[in-house]
């Protein structure tokens, strides 16, 4: 953090680490998750483009890098969280993609013009299921975050309440489609998704998760 400070002009601004439990092995997946659904300025790198669209690390508290900064200045809070990853998700060219083409030539590469889409089409069959395992928590022990997708294709929350299913189409956007409705929720992350869904149920139910 140190090499960056001196890039920031209101030196003001509060300096806040959060704080997420992560066991070793899950520590490329997690961080680089987090990287790419949240485009952080200073990461121009990314450990494992591979194992970027995972578990999002689940932030527990905060610890502040100046003595006399009490205020996290909002960066934790979830509406703003929830703003950096939508702006994240539309960005073509974010920090950590830059930063690993120019590792590769030595220059900053334009951003890319993206090609015409074809229309979405949802996985279906064996690319389903290889979408369930590949993103999916384990459905077979306790699910451990306030709303899971696992990997039999159902959303559970912590509680164990099944509350729909979820899919993703050839271009990884997720969606939930809740237990007896027609409607369905898309977000191109798991975690964007997942806050998504607990709004929904917060806003159906009137409970927290």
């Amino acid at each position: 953090m140190g090499r960056f400070y001196h890039r920031i002009s209101d030196v003001s601004l509060p300096w806040f680490l959060g704080l997420a439990p992560c066991p070793p092995e899950e520590m490329d997946e997690r961080e680089s998750t987090a990287i790419r659904a949240f485009a952080p300025r200073f990461n121009t790198s990314i450990p494992s483009v591979a194992a970027s669209k995972g578990r999002m690390p689940e932030i527990v508290g905060f610890a502040s890098v100046f003595q006399d900064q009490l205020s996290t200045g909002g960066a934790f809070e979830e509406r703003n969280l929830r703003r950096q990853m939508e702006r994240a998700a539309t960005n073509p060219a974010p920090p950590w993609w830059q930063g690993k083409q120019r590792k590769k030539t030595g220059t900053r590469p334009p951003k890319p013009e993206l090609p015409p889409l074809e229309p979405s089409r949802p996985l279906t069959g064996e690319a389903l299921r290889a979408a369930w395992r590949d993103y999916g928590v384990p459905s077979d022990g306790d699910p451990v975050y306030p709303v899971n997708l696992c990997d039999d294709g159902s959303v559970v929350t912590r509680e164990g309440e099944v509350l729909g299913t979820w899919s993703m189409d050839q271009y990884a956007m997720f969606s939930f489609l809740p237990d007896g409705e027609d409607a369905s929720l898309e977000a191109p992350l798991v975690g964007l998704l997942c806050i998504y869904v607990r709004d929904w149920y917060e806003g159906r139910t009137g409970e927290a998760l």
